[in-house]
């Protein structure tokens, strides 16, 4: 069994590896703790944005996703939603924005049940998000090509028609509404 010390220090150890920074919130006070790792995600030591406080994130974060963080946040301390979680963007020291996922709990409420204490974590998910608008635009290159095709094009299982371009639909003298679903072999 470890102790104590041994268990936290292992914890650190993981998430310096895993290389998600943490964060602490005081909803009430506006205090914030950022740590050393939540920092480099966006290019910082902690002495270049004393003092930190909620403003801090807010005025790092983009104009869009804060909308949207307070209303998560409102969803979620009302008991409506089971955590905070958003993908959002931070302004990296450099200019450029770095796609993060934030999540966090509340860990206390004041006497009267407003929410006091929150933690959470910040993921740099720049390089996926990177992928998925990569994926995106392929697959509208691909739809564009595909509809502005001459000749029939169809993308089938087992025979059936799950999609067509309006060439075989021109073609053949169904609609494409038509082809979807029809056994492509009836065509020939």
């Amino acid at each position: 069994m470890l102790h104590k010390d041994q268990q936290v220090y292992k914890l650190q150890a993981i998430l310096e590896y895993s290389r998600i920074g943490m964060w602490e919130w005081n909803v009430q006070t506006g205090e914030v703790y950022f740590d050393d790792i939540w920092l480099e995600i966006i290019g910082y030591k902690a002495e270049e944005l004393e003092p930190i406080t909620i403003h801090t994130w807010e005025v790092l974060a983009h104009p869009d996703d804060l909308l949207k963080s307070n209303q998560l946040l409102e969803t979620y301390f009302s008991g409506k939603a089971p955590s905070y979680d958003l993908e959002c963007r931070m302004k990296h020291k450099a200019g450029h924005w770095v796609w993060c996922l934030d999540r966090g709990r509340l860990v206390s409420r004041t006497n009267d049940g407003k929410p006091l204490l929150m933690i959470g974590s910040h993921e740099d998910i720049t390089e996926r998000k990177n992928t998925e608008e990569a994926l995106r635009e392929s697959e509208e290159r691909f739809k564009s090509l595909h509809n502005a095709s001459f000749g029939g094009i169809t993308i089938h299982d087992k025979g059936l028609i799950l999609e067509c371009n309006q060439g075989l639909a021109e073609i053949s003298g169904f609609s494409v509404s038509e082809l979807i679903g029809m056994d492509g072999l009836l065509l020939i």
